[in-house]
């Protein structure tokens, strides 16, 4: 499996700032299209570290199937069906809160995962 190309947009959003002014979390979305043809979206998050006074890399967390938190980790793999490469991405971005998750969807496979993970850290991740 490899990327065929791939659309990146950056730090597309970030957070409001807190009462100290401080923007607390940067997003970044890139999008590939993987051999087999399908969109994968790629969305990381950086967010800024008190302390060190500098934005570090952070995880997802979530919540598994008996209610107890986890992380997910760095990424949060999805398809993008809906996603037409180089559009402006409030235009993706704004559909796609629109696009309800219904049961039955599925999910990027473990392989096509790791395909996108690995690409994305060795050509577009920012350091």
């Amino acid at each position: 499996m490899k990327v065929v190309r791939h659309y990146d947009y950056g730090m597309a959003l970030d957070s409001m700032p807190n009462e100290n002014g401080i923007v607390q979390d940067n997003f970044y979305f890139c999008f590939l299209e993987l051999d087999n043809e399908k969109t994968i979206c790629v969305h990381t998050y950086k967010s800024y570290d008190d302390n060190k006074k500098t934005y570090e890399w952070n995880e997802f967390g979530s919540i598994d199937d008996d209610g107890n938190d986890i992380i997910v980790g760095y990424y949060n793999i999805t398809y993008a069906k809906d996603y037409k490469f180089g559009e402006e991405f409030f235009k993706w971005f704004d559909r796609s809160l629109n696009i309800p998750f219904r049961k039955g969807d599925k999910f990027p496979s473990r392989e096509e995962k790791n395909c996108a993970i690995d690409y994305y850290e060795k050509n577009i991740k920012p350091t």
